[in-house]
Protein backbone atom coordinates (compact mmCIF):
# COMPACT_ATOMS: atom_id res chain seq x y z
CA UNK A 1 0.00 0.00 0.00
CA UNK A 2 3.24 2.17 0.68
CA UNK A 3 4.12 3.07 -2.65
CA UNK A 4 6.96 4.74 -2.39
CA UNK A 5 8.81 1.87 -0.28
CA UNK A 6 7.42 -0.41 -2.99
CA UNK A 7 9.14 1.14 -5.51
CA UNK A 8 12.65 1.18 -3.28
CA UNK A 9 12.15 -2.12 -2.81
CA UNK A 10 11.60 -3.33 -6.45
CA UNK A 11 14.62 -1.00 -7.41
CA UNK A 12 16.80 -2.75 -4.77
CA UNK A 13 17.24 0.41 -2.93
CA UNK A 14 15.47 0.35 0.23
CA UNK A 15 18.40 -0.73 2.24
CA UNK A 16 20.32 2.17 1.22
CA UNK A 17 17.16 4.51 2.26
CA UNK A 18 16.81 2.57 5.86
CA UNK A 19 20.69 2.99 6.44
CA UNK A 20 20.79 6.50 5.39
CA UNK A 21 18.05 7.41 8.28
CA UNK A 22 18.11 10.32 11.07
CA UNK A 23 18.11 8.97 14.10
CA UNK A 24 14.98 9.82 15.94
CA UNK A 25 15.52 12.89 18.56
CA UNK A 26 16.17 12.03 22.38
CA UNK A 27 13.75 13.74 24.32
CA UNK A 28 15.38 12.88 27.62
CA UNK A 29 17.98 16.73 26.51
CA UNK A 30 14.84 18.50 25.68
CA UNK A 31 15.48 22.24 27.20
CA UNK A 32 19.01 21.23 28.37
CA UNK A 33 21.94 23.08 26.94
CA UNK A 34 23.46 21.87 23.70
CA UNK A 35 26.84 22.73 24.20
CA UNK A 36 27.58 20.93 27.57
CA UNK A 37 25.34 17.69 26.02
CA UNK A 38 28.06 17.77 22.78
CA UNK A 39 31.29 17.78 25.32
CA UNK A 40 29.46 15.30 27.87
CA UNK A 41 28.52 13.12 25.09
CA UNK A 42 25.36 12.80 25.90
CA UNK A 43 23.68 13.95 22.64
CA UNK A 44 25.31 11.01 20.03
CA UNK A 45 23.02 8.45 19.26
CA UNK A 46 24.31 4.65 19.71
Amino acid sequence: MNRPYDRLEHADKLIIFLKDKVPPRNWELNETSSWINFHLNRDHQK
